[in-house]
């Protein structure tokens, strides 16, 4: 089965073929599982393999495909699962070397690249050890009712055979504020990831479309052939990386920032906005001064008339991610599609470990510094093509995007040594200040996994 994954899906017009490829693809991938609540288990296989085998064999009959996620639906009330491996969880399989995914990134693994490439603290040094050890499988349960979702962990857990162990586990819910998902700092979250399923306003045959954004993005980006499924298996890289954010620091910055920016009329939120490039609504700092989420179309927008980021900086993080067409990739339809391909589909959830503390009557503290943050989680067809680029290159590097000049590293996202950016004073003033926003992401633990086809755990007793 000749499978086209340079194009969007069409729920109204899906053929046979792609009704038997959405089957046997897991969910999550195309469309988000949209649960509220999220438990992540980190497995470890420690004994018989044929056991362990086994045990995936039966989890295929439980995973969710991609077949009701392309529809557009939410299954209200179901379990949403989902059972990913690592390379050390193949290797540990006994699974041959010709039929693990050949990603580079995804065969060396998080702790090996993350020091070097992206300039990650060392594994040793992690605040979650427990990531510091080799994780063999990856499974999310999902569910809107956090209660029912924790009786099925209970189930989940006490199904495991002998050969497998729980080595650690991680709890997402999602964090609203107006019916919008955002996240520790205050910003509405998930707005431009890319879509998979045709909708109003989607070009067909174009680059930009008859909006500036988004352009569409094709299958591609997001899968790959599954080695060991059937012919028209498929499956997708994921990265998982604990972010822990210093919402008190966040807040010290952006007063500081508003204050080097304007100390007669400081603005926080203005000061907030040049950081991520965006109002905590979603209003795009290019497209207008002040928030407006009614009045804005949080996608229909690019730089092509802020070139020198007198409106939004050149810094900031959503531009540093997808720079809608930066010159230095050429002429901007060439700039567009070099910058599809780095596309990353994100899926993270927020998280908060914190326990109410009974010396202040079990109010957790507003601004905290510790405890809360995201457990970030993207898919790929390629780690070292996209979130490593994304990372490694476009976060961390200060010349990024392309153009003449140093524009600073991405104030959000950065790892390692960081430049400082230049802030315009106000909405589109060429008179700019350097200001070095300190970091206020700490990287916890992660690792790099794959998300297999179903027909690839049917098959694994013989594999």
């Amino acid at each position: 089965m000749d499978i086209n994954l340079n194009r969007l899906l069409n729920p109204n017009n899906l053929s046979s073929d792609d009704e038997v490829f959405l089957k046997d693809l897991q969910g999550n991938v195309i469309n988000s599982h949209r649960k509220n609540f999220a438990q992540h288990l980190f497995l470890r296989f420690t004994g018989d393999t044929a056991s362990t085998r086994k045990f995936l064999r039966e989890q295929s009959e439980l995973l969710r495909d991609s077949s009701t996620y392309s529809q557009l639906k939410k299954d209200v009330g179901e379990i949403f699962r989902s059972v990913l491996l690592s390379a050390s969880g193949y290797k540990a399989l006994g699974i041959n070397n010709n039929l693990m995914p050949s990603d580079q990134a995804f065969r060396d693994g998080l702790k090996a690249r993350g020091p070097i490439l992206l300039k990650d603290p060392e594994p040793t040094t992690w605040a979650e050890p427990k990531f510091n050890q080799d994780l063999h499988a990856l499974v999310i349960l999902a569910h809107d009712d956090n209660d029912k979702l924790g009786d099925f962990v209970k189930v989940f857990l006490a199904s495991l055979p002998a050969s497998v162990e729980i080595a650690h586990k991680e709890k997402g819910q999602v964090k609203f504020r107006d019916n919008k998902r955002i996240e520790h700092f205050g910003f509405v979250d998930g707005i431009s990831t890319p879509a998979f399923v045709q909708r109003d306003g989607h070009a067909k045959d174009t680059v930009e479309g008859p909006r500036a954004w988004p352009a569409p993005f094709g299958l591609a980006v997001a899968l790959t052939p599954c080695p060991g499924g059937n012919d028209e298996g498929y499956g997708s890289y994921l990265v998982f990386r604990k972010l822990e954010q210093n919402v008190k620091e966040f807040f010290k910055m952006q007063k500081e920032l508003s204050i080097e920016l304007s100390n007669q009329n400081p603005d926080e939120e203005y000061a907030a906005a040049l950081v991520v490039g965006r109002f905590r609504d979603g209003t795009p700092l290019a497209a207008q001064a002040a928030p407006s989420y009614k009045g804005a179309d949080l996608n229909n927008f690019n730089y092509v008339e802020d070139p020198e980021g007198s409106r939004c900086p050149v810094a900031a993080h959503i531009r540093k991610m997808n720079p809608r067409g930066a010159p230095g990739f050429g002429d901007r339809k060439e700039a567009l599609k070099t910058e599809a391909t780095r596309s990353i589909i994100r899926r993270s959830i927020t998280y908060d470990d914190r326990k109410p503390a009974a010396n202040v009557e079990g109010q957790l503290q507003e601004h905290p510094e510790t405890g809360v943050g995201v457990l970030f989680m993207c898919y790929q067809s390629s780690i070292v093509n996209q979130f490593e680029v994304l990372q490694g290159s476009w976060a961390n590097d200060s010349w990024h995007p392309p153009g003449a000049k140093e524009v600073g590293s991405d104030p959000i996202s950065a790892q390692g040594k960081r430049t400082p950016p230049k802030w315009p004073t106000s909405w589109g003033s060429s008179h700019k200040r350097a200001f070095d926003f300190k970091s206020c992401i700490n990287m916890l633990g992660g690792e790099y996994f794959f998300a297999p086809s179903i027909s690839f755990f049917q098959k694994l007793p013989e594999l």
